[in-house]
């Protein structure tokens, strides 16, 4: 709870330093909400994060957010099925083949459940 107040006011931003982005801070409100049990704040914030990577075209950054909001959101069914295998696409076309094997094992999770 602590951590989602400090990070709320910086929302619609990116969490960077001089070498890394590990991408916008509205991904990581999305996963401290869905711990949270918050699920409608979870949604906007991971749409949020949707959107800023597609709109600065960040693929990777895209697959992770779409990777940690199957993971966040609570039983996602068709709609997670469906982020996840844009998630596996668009890592697997930028050769992130790390972050693609995760996606499917995801995908083979959801799949078993």
């Amino acid at each position: 709870e602590a951590l989602f107040e400090q990070l709320q006011p910086h929302s619609g931003r990116f969490a960077h330093n001089s070498a890394t982005c590990a991408g916008p801070i509205d991904r990581a409100l999305g996963v401290l909400a869905g711990m949270l049990g918050r699920g409608e704040d979870a949604e906007r914030y991971f749409r949020a994060a949707e959107a800023t990577c597609e709109r600065v075209e960040a693929p990777l950054l895209l697959a992770r957010t779409l990777l940690s909001w199957v993971r966040a959101v609570p039983e996602p069914g068709a709609e997670g099925r469906g982020r996840l295998r844009r998630a596996s696409d668009l890592a697997l076309a930028c050769g992130a083949d790390g972050l693609g094997d995760d996606i499917v094992r995801s995908i083979e999770v959801l799949e078993s459940s």
